[in-house]
């Protein structure tokens, strides 16, 4: 059974082409536009694993990643974000997550770095 990933993206390209590269390395992708999307979805879904951009329209990534830890602490969140500030990349992992990548690089090692947070998560 494939590994379910929540990818809260708000910009449609990136979103698609991130699912697709997910898709294509075995997960199965649910995607949400806001933070108050991916919020009700893990609220209301099983979902192994949280990739955040840190800049929606609605709630910034951090806060979602607070509030996703105060519904389930034990859901690992990857950030993946074109801020790439050092001060982002320590407020996210401040806020629960395992991991912190940048777009554009980062996404050619995003199915690997998702696959070694759920290892190290189990």
């Amino acid at each position: 059974m494939p590994l379910r990933v929540l990818l809260a993206e708000d910009n449609a390209d990136s979103r698609e082409i991130t699912s697709l590269i997910l898709s294509e390395s075995g997960f199965e992708v649910v995607a949400a536009p806001t933070g108050r999307e991916t919020l009700a979805i893990v609220e209301e879904s099983a979902i192994d694993l949280v990739v955040l951009d840190n800049r929606l329209p609605d709630i910034s990534g951090f806060e979602v990643s607070e509030k996703i830890h105060e519904l389930n602490p034990d859901l690992p969140i990857v950030f993946f974000s074109a801020s790439a500030y050092e001060v982002d990349k320590k407020k996210a992992l401040n806020c629960g997550a395992q991991a912190y990548l940048t777009k554009p690089d980062g996404l050619l090692n995003l199915p690997e770095t998702l696959k070694r947070v759920i290892a190290q998560q189990r």
